[in-house]
Order: C-alpha cells, then sequence, then structure tokens
C-alpha cells in the first residue's frame, strides 16, 4: 500500500425520487417520515483530524494516514406561517423572489384564487416540484419555480398546505411559508379573488343559459296554472 492511499468513510443521504402521481397516501407517509429525524436532506461535511499510523513490515516503517469525513443532518424547520394581512400585502406588491402556490385541485382553482398564484396540486401531483424543469413544463404549462425563490403554499383550510411545504423541503425548497389559513379564511377575510378567465366565460355561458331556460319555462308555468284557477 502507498503512503499517498486514504482511508476514508463519508456517509451519504439518499432521498427517495418521487413521481408526480404519487398517490396521496404515499405522499402523506413520506411526509411524515421526512418530518421526524430524517426530514432534512442538506448535510454538512466535518473533517475529523487526521490519524497516523506506523507499521514496521521486517524492513522498513512505513505510515497510513486515515481522513474521516462524517455527514451531519441539520434539522429542516417547518415553514413560517402567515397571516391574512401578510398574504394580502404579499399579493399585491408580488415580489420577484416569491411564488404563490395554490395546492388544491384544478376545478377548485378556476373557480377562485388568491391574485397572482400558480396552481400545483398536492393531491394528485405531490411529487411535481421533484421533476426536472422539463417534465413541469409539459405537465402543467408554466416554469418550475426555482429553489432560491420563496414559496407560499395555501389549500381550503391548512391541511393540503401543511403537507405541500413539508414535501417541497425534501425537494431543497428551503425558503417557504404557509398561510395556514388558506382559501376559507382568505374569502371570510374578504380577500381579492382572480378567477381563471377560461373558467369565468364557462361560467357566465351557463348562468346565461340558465336564465334563458327560467324566462322560458316561466310563461308555460302561468299558462298550466290557468286552468285550474279557472276551475276554482
Amino acid at each position: 500500500m502507498s503512503t499517498a492511499s486514504a482511508l476514508r468513510r463519508t456517509a451519504t443521504i439518499m432521498r427517495p425520487r418521487v413521481s408526480a402521481s404519487l398517490p396521496l397516501r404515499s405522499a402523506s407517509m413520506l411526509s411524515r417520515f421526512m418530518s421526524t429525524q430524517f426530514r432534512l436532506l442538506r448535510t454538512t461535511t466535518i473533517n475529523r483530524p487526521a490519524t497516523t499510523t506506523t507499521l514496521f513490515n521486517g524492513r522498513s516503517n512505513f505510515q497510513l494516514q486515515s481522513i474521516r469525513k462524517y455527514s451531519v443532518l441539520e434539522e429542516e424547520k417547518p415553514a413560517k406561517v402567515v397571516e391574512f394581512a401578510e398574504v394580502q400585502k404579499l399579493a399585491t406588491e408580488t415580489p420577484k423572489d416569491l411564488v404563490i402556490v395554490d395546492v388544491r385541485e384544478p376545478d377548485e382553482f378556476k373557480a377562485g384564487h388568491i391574485p397572482n398564484a400558480i396552481n400545483i396540486p398536492v393531491k394528485s401531483s405531490p411529487g411535481a416540484l421533484g421533476l426536472s424543469a422539463e417534465e413541469f413544463k409539459l405537465t402543467f404549462g408554466f416554469d418550475k419555480p426555482d429553489t432560491e425563490k420563496t414559496l407560499l403554499f395555501y389549500c381550503l383550510g391548512g391541511v393540503r398546505s401543511t403537507l405541500a411545504e413539508e414535501l417541497a423541503a425534501t425537494f431543497e425548497y428551503h425558503h417557504r411559508l404557509n398561510y395556514v389559513g388558506s382559501w376559507a379564511d382568505w374569502v371570510e377575510k374578504k380577500g381579492p379573488v382572480e378567477i381563471d378567465e377560461k373558467a369565468k366565460a364557462e361560467a357566465d355561458a351557463a348562468a346565461a343559459a340558465e336564465a334563458e331556460k327560467a324566462k322560458t319555462e316561466e310563461p308555460e308555468k302561468k299558462e298550466e296554472e290557468a286552468p285550474k284557477e279557472e276551475k276554482k
């Protein structure tokens, strides 16, 4: 063995690859697992002082130098919880380093959402933030949020948003906010609502058709009631 050779021990942490279509139950189990002792994926390498061993092979002395490296887990803190006033301010100012993420299902999102929010449904696509940039854009039609940006999560009542932010942490999104009050709180406090243009057009068309139907049925109803009144 040459004197330049070294013995190294390196603890390696592997994070599971999660597909965008991972079942919600599996995603929830993964989230709970990550929230315990292995919830965080960042590691810090610590170099311990080298140890020297002198060996005698019968003819000459030589030394083996061992450098030990350890990977240490750093606990990932839960996302900061934000209230209505702060979310309203952020939604109005729209900082460049902030992305508001609605994790409800697409139908819920189309019916109304916080202005400037994007829709990444955690129930049907819990592994979305683990996709490559290309796969993400093909799936959702817009660019994947950069890991350096702050993601503000909300859902209907805070359950899915908490799950979403925990999953985001496993995909190296370390700047996260959680609006636990979510959509229910936003509507109750009369926050501004943005509606998908296509969904709005469809809703308006459906409402117009319903009104037209009511107008047609009203005369027919009166004609049916008239003979009954005459008999009386």
